[in-house]
């Protein structure tokens, strides 16, 4: 299994509330993570996974329109996507 050391940890922060998401910024910074991104709404967070795979998503569950639970099924589709995209790739026959 792959190691990651936490400096090297990216993650994708979805928080609405300016206030929440600094607490969270500065706890995360404390223990060592250095690649915070941050979206304030799920549409700009479903718009960030689309550019890249963060190894962490954080997200509230109570969204204004697009809830927590939507971004965990977007989250999985993407992972799903790549995992199969990537065997494709690989040429593994069992598809």
């Amino acid at each position: 299994m792959h190691q990651l050391d936490i400096e090297d940890l990216s993650i994708l922060l979805i928080e609405p509330s300016t206030t929440q998401a600094k607490i969270i910024q500065d706890q995360l910074r404390g223990q060592g993570v250095e690649k915070i991104d941050l979206a304030a709404t799920g549409q700009d967070g479903l718009t960030l996974l689309d550019h890249y795979m963060p190894d962490l998503v954080i997200s509230s569950m109570y969204l204004r329109v697009l809830p927590g639970r939507e971004i965990w099924i977007g989250c999985v589709l993407l992972v799903a996507g790549s995992f199969l995209s990537r065997r494709s790739l690989d040429g593994d026959p069992a598809q």
